[in-house]
């Protein structure tokens, strides 16, 4: 059953007809009217004039990315760029969905590598149980056996578009969290093998 943004998202994304492949812009509501969002790309720009500037975002230790804007009402502060694209997707103003009851906008990729991908298509809103219970479920740990690194490397050799695909699919079929197929197959784990 789907959530209201969830239903919320596929009619705006149904009536604006998104091609992925070119940029899509939607004003950031606030801030003076100074920001535009390609939000298929998760880009965040500065009208300056006729042109736009591209705000530059910052990863901070765990793979978050901070865009500094500022506007009369809302003062200057950095804020998570996958909050601004979300913001702009819906037309709201930051923040706004905590009266819908969400309070964040999560990844629906898990990883750090993902953290940094602030494109529509990888966020949606969600509670903070919600998004916890996610979180956990990506960090769950089991062994694997030496036969089964040795046969997912074996496996791997042959992937060659998808590999974050790959990863999901066998951890879930093997009941583990994606890094740790990630990491034995790239050799972070078990080298001696």
């Amino acid at each position: 059953m789907k959530n209201i943004f969830e239903e919320l998202v596929e009619g705006i994304v149904k009536d604006l007809d998104l091609d992925l492949s070119k940029p899509y812009f939607r004003d950031l509501k606030g801030f003076d009217d100074k920001y535009t969002v390609d939000i298929n790309n998760g880009l965040i720009y500065q009208k300056v004039g006729d042109k736009l500037k591209l705000k530059k975002a910052e990863a901070n230790k765990i793979g978050y990315c901070f865009v500094n804007l500022s506007g009369k009402k809302e003062g200057s502060r950095s804020y998570p760029a996958h909050q601004v694209v979300m913001a702009a997707l819906l037309e709201m103003q930051i923040g706004e969905w905590k009266r819908f009851g969400f309070n964040e906008v999560n990844h629906k990729k898990v990883g750090i590598e993902w953290r940094r991908v602030n494109t529509w298509w990888n966020l949606e809103l969600d509670t903070r149980p919600g998004n916890m219970s996610k979180a956990r479920k990506a960090t769950t740990r089991r062994r694997l056996t030496k036969d089964e690194v040795t046969q997912l490397r074996e496996e791997f050799k042959n992937v060659k578009k998808n590999k974050m695909d790959w990863y999901f699919a066998k951890a879930d079929e093997l009941g583990c969290s994606y890094t740790t197929i990630q990491y034995n197959v790239l050799g972070f784990y078990n080298k001696a093998q």
